[in-house]
């Protein structure tokens, strides 16, 4: 199995977007219910938004191709200077320290080993601990966006039913060499969520839906927190 085939699983598996209208009004307000609009009203206006987000990092006569839609809104970018993976955050999704630390750790593992990862790329013209920024689109207000580039990495998708034995082993081969050469000193303020019970359903989980907190009984709560 290609590494890089290695890689696209290990991604879904681990970490586990030209020119189209702005969906604001005429009069530039704020649209109501950005959750209520159909998917291509909400698509055209991720397009939008990343073809903004692009220009930051000096890649605005680039070409965006839509790649997927969850936590995240992703685009391939294909620039003249390469090709790369655009990802916009969903406001509420991710805080600002999760993702600083998640690239901060992604490019410890690019320069420090020869495991394939997404790299990010830090912004155009400004330090290297610049990996990603933020937008402030209206039709959000008052949230956020945050936005962070990678260099793509080529690569074969497949389906659970579509693994063989050795895909299976080499996935798992990968997942071992990960874990022990991804171990590194994190800096000061380097922050992941916990895969608790506060991290996975809690108020301030990313994968909590933020009108529907799952509530529990206090023997199940007591179960999660020992895990």
């Amino acid at each position: 199995m290609a590494r890089a085939s290695l890689v696209s699983l290990e991604i879904r598996l681990v970490i586990s977007l030209n020119n189209l209208t702005d969906v604001s009004s005429s009069h530039g307000e704020r649209m109501p219910g950005f959750a209520n609009w159909t998917l291509d009203e909400q698509k055209r206006f991720w397009f939008g938004l990343a073809r903004h987000a692009i220009e930051l990092w000096g890649l605005g006569a680039s070409h965006l191709s839509w790649l997927g839609y969850s936590s995240n809104a992703v685009f391939k970018v294909n620039a003249r200077g390469g090709i790369y993976v655009l990802r916009l955050h969903l406001p509420g999704r991710v805080r600002a320290a999760y993702l600083q630390s998640e690239l901060i750790w992604l490019q410890n593992l690019r320069l420090n080993t020869d495991l394939l990862a997404p790299a990010p790329v830090p912004l155009q013209d400004n330090a290297a601990d610049l990996l990603f920024t933020s937008l402030k689109p209206a039709q959000l207000a008052p949230d956020a966006v945050l936005c962070s580039l990678f260099k793509y990495i080529d690569g074969e998708s497949k389906s659970a039913r579509e693994l063989s034995a050795e895909d299976v082993h080499a996935v798992g081969a990968y997942l071992g060499r990960l874990h022990r050469e991804g171990q590194f000193e994190p800096p000061d303020g380097f922050m992941r969520p916990r895969m608790d019970w506060e991290g996975l359903f809690g108020e301030e989980s990313p994968y909590a839906v933020r009108d529907s907190i799952i509530r529990t009984i206090p023997e199940q709560t007591d179960t999660f927190e020992q895990v």
